[in-house]
Protein backbone atom coordinates (compact mmCIF):
# COMPACT_ATOMS: atom_id res chain seq x y z
CA UNK A 1 0.00 0.00 0.00
CA UNK A 2 2.67 2.72 -0.68
CA UNK A 3 1.35 5.68 -1.92
CA UNK A 4 3.35 7.33 -4.24
CA UNK A 5 1.64 10.91 -3.51
CA UNK A 6 3.73 10.78 -0.24
CA UNK A 7 6.95 10.06 -2.04
CA UNK A 8 6.22 12.94 -3.92
CA UNK A 9 5.22 15.60 -1.27
CA UNK A 10 8.48 14.38 0.61
CA UNK A 11 10.42 15.33 -2.21
CA UNK A 12 8.77 18.66 -3.53
CA UNK A 13 9.12 19.92 0.29
CA UNK A 14 12.60 18.50 0.01
CA UNK A 15 13.62 20.53 -2.94
CA UNK A 16 11.68 23.56 -1.66
CA UNK A 17 13.67 23.98 1.72
CA UNK A 18 16.99 23.69 -0.10
CA UNK A 19 15.87 26.54 -2.65
CA UNK A 20 15.28 28.59 0.07
CA UNK A 21 18.27 28.11 2.15
CA UNK A 22 20.15 28.40 -1.34
CA UNK A 23 18.16 31.69 -1.71
CA UNK A 24 18.96 32.89 2.25
CA UNK A 25 22.78 32.35 1.01
CA UNK A 26 22.73 34.42 -1.59
CA UNK A 27 20.89 37.13 0.46
CA UNK A 28 23.56 37.35 2.80
CA UNK A 29 26.00 37.13 0.27
CA UNK A 30 24.15 40.20 -1.51
CA UNK A 31 23.97 42.08 1.55
CA UNK A 32 27.64 41.71 2.57
CA UNK A 33 28.17 42.99 -0.56
CA UNK A 34 25.94 45.85 -0.35
CA UNK A 35 27.35 46.57 3.17
CA UNK A 36 31.27 46.58 1.55
CA UNK A 37 30.23 49.14 -1.42
CA UNK A 38 28.38 51.55 1.11
CA UNK A 39 31.61 51.82 3.00
CA UNK A 40 34.45 50.10 1.01
CA UNK A 41 35.05 48.36 4.12
CA UNK A 42 35.14 44.27 4.55
CA UNK A 43 35.06 42.04 7.19
CA UNK A 44 39.20 41.62 6.57
CA UNK A 45 39.91 45.15 6.63
CA UNK A 46 37.67 45.91 9.85
CA UNK A 47 39.73 43.46 11.57
CA UNK A 48 43.27 45.20 10.72
CA UNK A 49 41.62 48.42 11.40
CA UNK A 50 40.44 47.34 15.24
CA UNK A 51 43.99 45.54 15.49
CA UNK A 52 45.15 49.52 14.60
CA UNK A 53 42.12 50.91 16.76
CA UNK A 54 43.36 49.20 20.17
CA UNK A 55 46.88 50.84 19.55
CA UNK A 56 45.82 54.22 18.79
CA UNK A 57 42.15 55.33 19.28
CA UNK A 58 42.56 58.72 17.06
CA UNK A 59 45.07 58.24 14.35
CA UNK A 60 46.44 61.16 11.93
CA UNK A 61 45.65 62.14 8.63
CA UNK A 62 48.65 60.70 7.89
CA UNK A 63 48.54 56.98 9.20
CA UNK A 64 44.54 57.11 8.20
CA UNK A 65 45.40 58.13 4.45
CA UNK A 66 48.35 54.92 4.52
CA UNK A 67 45.68 52.80 6.41
CA UNK A 68 43.01 53.27 3.36
CA UNK A 69 46.03 53.05 0.66
CA UNK A 70 47.24 49.70 2.75
CA UNK A 71 43.43 48.30 2.16
CA UNK A 72 42.51 50.02 -0.78
CA UNK A 73 39.92 51.94 0.53
CA UNK A 74 39.05 55.42 0.23
CA UNK A 75 40.46 57.96 3.32
CA UNK A 76 36.97 58.98 3.77
CA UNK A 77 35.89 55.53 4.46
CA UNK A 78 38.68 54.59 7.28
CA UNK A 79 38.14 58.07 8.48
CA UNK A 80 33.99 57.35 9.33
CA UNK A 81 34.92 54.11 10.46
CA UNK A 82 37.57 55.36 13.17
CA UNK A 83 34.50 58.26 14.15
CA UNK A 84 32.06 55.27 14.56
CA UNK A 85 34.35 53.02 16.19
CA UNK A 86 34.94 55.54 18.81
CA UNK A 87 30.97 56.12 19.37
CA UNK A 88 30.46 52.81 19.62
CA UNK A 89 33.53 52.41 22.41
CA UNK A 90 31.05 56.05 23.95
CA UNK A 91 28.17 53.97 23.69
CA UNK A 92 29.21 50.84 25.60
CA UNK A 93 30.98 52.65 28.47
CA UNK A 94 27.56 54.37 29.03
CA UNK A 95 25.92 51.08 29.26
CA UNK A 96 28.50 49.73 31.74
CA UNK A 97 28.71 52.87 34.19
CA UNK A 98 24.64 52.40 34.23
CA UNK A 99 25.01 48.95 35.10
CA UNK A 100 27.58 49.75 37.66
CA UNK A 101 25.29 52.00 39.28
CA UNK A 102 22.92 49.65 39.76
CA UNK A 103 24.80 46.80 41.24
CA UNK A 104 25.84 49.89 43.87
CA UNK A 105 22.58 50.80 44.69
CA UNK A 106 21.42 46.92 44.69
CA UNK A 107 24.19 46.46 47.23
CA UNK A 108 23.25 49.10 49.89
CA UNK A 109 19.96 48.18 49.31
CA UNK A 110 20.39 44.76 50.75
CA UNK A 111 22.82 46.04 53.00
CA UNK A 112 20.61 48.36 54.34
CA UNK A 113 17.84 45.80 54.74
CA UNK A 114 20.33 43.41 56.54
CA UNK A 115 20.96 45.69 59.15
CA UNK A 116 17.77 47.39 59.76
CA UNK A 117 15.12 44.90 58.06
CA UNK A 118 14.00 43.92 61.50
CA UNK A 119 12.95 47.25 62.31
CA UNK A 120 11.11 48.32 59.36
CA UNK A 121 9.70 45.02 58.74
CA UNK A 122 6.44 46.30 59.36
CA UNK A 123 5.96 48.27 56.37
CA UNK A 124 6.28 45.44 53.93
CA UNK A 125 5.01 42.99 55.95
CA UNK A 126 1.52 42.68 57.86
CA UNK A 127 0.94 41.07 62.12
CA UNK A 128 0.16 37.93 59.81
CA UNK A 129 3.49 37.95 58.53
CA UNK A 130 1.40 38.84 54.83
CA UNK A 131 2.89 41.09 52.21
CA UNK A 132 1.61 44.34 53.15
CA UNK A 133 -1.02 45.47 50.40
CA UNK A 134 0.40 49.10 48.83
CA UNK A 135 -2.60 51.15 49.66
CA UNK A 136 -2.14 50.06 53.32
CA UNK A 137 0.00 52.02 55.50
CA UNK A 138 2.69 50.38 57.58
CA UNK A 139 0.96 49.10 61.07
CA UNK A 140 1.89 52.55 63.34
CA UNK A 141 0.31 54.99 60.98
CA UNK A 142 -3.01 54.09 60.71
CA UNK A 143 -5.58 55.55 62.09
CA UNK A 144 -9.19 53.55 63.34
CA UNK A 145 -12.08 54.68 62.11
CA UNK A 146 -14.06 54.96 65.25
CA UNK A 147 -11.64 57.54 66.05
CA UNK A 148 -11.80 59.34 63.48
CA UNK A 149 -15.57 59.42 63.09
CA UNK A 150 -16.20 60.29 67.30
CA UNK A 151 -13.32 63.18 66.70
CA UNK A 152 -11.64 61.81 69.16
CA UNK A 153 -7.98 61.89 69.38
CA UNK A 154 -6.41 59.27 66.95
CA UNK A 155 -4.17 56.53 68.50
CA UNK A 156 -1.90 55.21 66.54
CA UNK A 157 -1.85 51.74 66.86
Amino acid sequence: MDDPTVDDDYFTQHVAETVLRQRKREAQVYLQQLREDSSGISPQNAKVLEGVYEMERKPSARTESRLAAQLGVHPKAVQLWFRHRRVKDKRTQKRYAGFFVLGVLLFFLMFFFAEFGEKYKNLFYTAKKRIRPYKLLPQGLRVRKADKQSGASPKIF
